[in-house]
């Protein structure tokens, strides 16, 4: 029912209230989604309204470490980012590295989990690598929250070893 009335409201704005306010909300992009065009509607009349909070549960102290792995390991893990707060959620996650895989890159809503994985293939073997995850909120309007990934692919011989629980 809302997004029938959507219109009716932007008009309304328009007409009684600030055009600049319809201004600010047609710089943004189109999206079918209700929520997310009210979050950006409301932030157009009052800038100062405060945002919804996101908690990301799933790293450790700040790090979203896989450790050592193997060959023939895949290792994933499940972030949840999770709205706190008045408002509505959205945003974008992405990885700076080819090796991070993500299972999706939009989040939305009260709870949104994220599966993060490694695809060995193009990871260096015998080294530590490190790469970040990226999770953007509300179109960039408040910061940004840039997560270290890490993890150390082993080399066959570095796997056998520790396979016997030689060092190695």
């Amino acid at each position: 029912v809302f997004i029938d009335q959507f219109g009716y409201v932007l008009d309304w704005i328009s007409v009684y209230g600030d055009e600049r306010v319809i201004a600010r909300f047609n710089a943004y992009p189109a999206s079918d989604n209700p929520d997310k065009q009210l979050e950006r509607l409301l932030f157009c009349i009052d800038p100062n309204l405060q945002s919804p909070r996101a908690v990301v549960t799933g790293i450790t102290n700040g790090v979203l470490d896989f450790g050592s792995i193997s060959n023939w390991e895949s290792p994933v893990t499940t972030l949840v980012i999770e709205q706190k707060g008045r408002g509505y959620l959205y945003g974008q996650v992405s990885a700076t590295k080819r090796w991070i895989t993500l299972d999706r890159e939009e989040f939305s809503g009260a709870s949104t989990t994220v599966q993060v994985g490694i695809d060995r293939s193009h990871l260096p073997t015998g080294t530590d690598s490190e790469g970040h995850l990226r999770l953007t909120f509300l179109d960039d309007r408040v910061p940004a929250l840039v997560v270290p990934v890490t993890v150390s692919k082993r080399t066959a011989l570095q796997s056998v070893r520790g396979l016997f629980g030689r060092k190695g």
